[in-house]
């Protein structure tokens, strides 16, 4: 299993899959996996950061108007 430190922490960097908070697509998240990262949906373009990865959590990133 590869690992890579973050915050000094070890997470687990395989690919693993999300399913976007706004229209409930799968998305494959590629590595590294870490807390902050910014993942655009395929499917409705919608972009959300990985908040946490223990337990993981999502939040939409809403544009500024």
């Amino acid at each position: 299993m590869d690992t890579m430190q973050k915050n000094g922490e070890e997470h687990d960097v395989s690919e693993f899959t999300v399913i976007c908070p706004e229209c409930d697509t799968a998305q494959p998240v590629t590595n590294p996996a870490f807390e902050g990262k910014i993942i655009e949906c395929k499917a409705c373009a919608t972009e959300f950061e990985i908040i946490s990865l223990n337990p993981l959590k999502l939040a939409s990133l809403e544009e500024e108007k």
